[in-house]
């Protein structure tokens, strides 16, 4: 899981979801607006939640509480996702699902049809607190198999807030080694805020199979063959003029995925390397 930096929700997206809103027919009676359709009233419902921030809306959560659910507060949820889901994706900047750090997420406009194969997951789920179904700081773009797995579960991590610590190793079985997939496993280690979200996701199961263990086998395959030898001999042979150079060369596509939680597999492979240096097996990669 990695955390979200919150952002600002530029004057734009504020000014088209409150057109959105902005009723089409008012009736005035004795002096008041009265509310038209079904899009009014859930307008007057959650109005002062949409912008809120993380903080505030767990603040406002100690003081609202749970309520039945609210069925026009759903009806209009789904309109309200379809015109606000393209700019609140570009702005979070996300490509791939914060829940897992596995699957790319992403969003294509077409000339005929949009397409997205993200889900907003709800952080506070719509059915306890529908006052905050529209609230943008309680939406964030994951993956369809996390969604479908969290679905409406409570004290999980806010992805907004909250710190998530672990450390993915990986531990051979018995006298195996890290190069044969039988051999090992990837683990979660220090869970810090992570547990429940691992029951719910199986985030250790998921990334213990082939496709990613594949992925640091070959890997640590490329680490153990670049070894402090191999780089020596080639600067000896005047290929290569700095260590740098050749560390740049053979593990740029390691070093990108390392620095950016954008990439599939960031954490994986940062947590990898990292244990990997710790354990004096290899020099700062990235």
């Amino acid at each position: 899981m990695i955390k979200i930096e919150s952002v600002d929700i530029p004057k734009e997206l504020q000014n088209e979801i409150k057109d959105y809103f902005k009723p089409k027919t008012v009736e005035k009676t004795k002096g008041k607006r009265k509310p038209r359709t079904k899009k009014d009233k859930v307008y007057e419902k959650v109005k002062d939640y949409i912008f809120k921030k993380p903080q505030e809306i767990n603040e406002i959560i100690k003081r609202m509480g749970t309520v039945n659910g609210d069925k026009e507060i759903n009806d209009v949820y789904d309109g309200f996702k379809i015109k606000i889901q393209a700019f609140y994706f570009d702005i979070l900047k996300l490509r791939v699902c914060p829940y897992c750090n596995e699957t790319p997420i992403y969003y294509i406009e077409n000339s005929s049809k949009n397409y997205q194969n993200f889900e907003f997951d709800h952080i506070m789920p719509k059915d306890k607190y529908p006052y905050l179904a529209l609230s943008l700081y309680n939406l964030v773009p994951v993956c369809k198999y996390c969604n479908s797995k969290k679905g409406n579960k409570e004290g999980l991590p806010n992805i907004y807030l909250d710190e998530i610590m672990y450390n993915y190793n990986i531990i051979p079985r018995d006298d195996g080694d890290f190069i044969n997939l039988e051999d090992f496993k990837i683990i979660k280690r220090n869970l810090l805020n992570a547990d429940n979200l691992d029951k719910l996701l199986h985030l250790e199961n998921r990334y213990n199979l082939s496709l990613h263990k594949e992925y640091l086998v070959n890997l640590l395959k490329k680490i153990e063959y670049y070894n402090k030898d191999r780089i020596d001999d080639l600067l000896d042979s005047g290929l290569f003029s700095t260590k740098d150079e050749i560390l740049n060369r053979v593990f740029e596509e390691i070093r990108i995925i390392a620095n950016d939680s954008n990439k599939p597999r960031h954490k994986l492979t940062r947590d990898i390397l990292e244990q990997f240096k710790v354990l004096g097996i290899i020099e700062n990669y990235y």
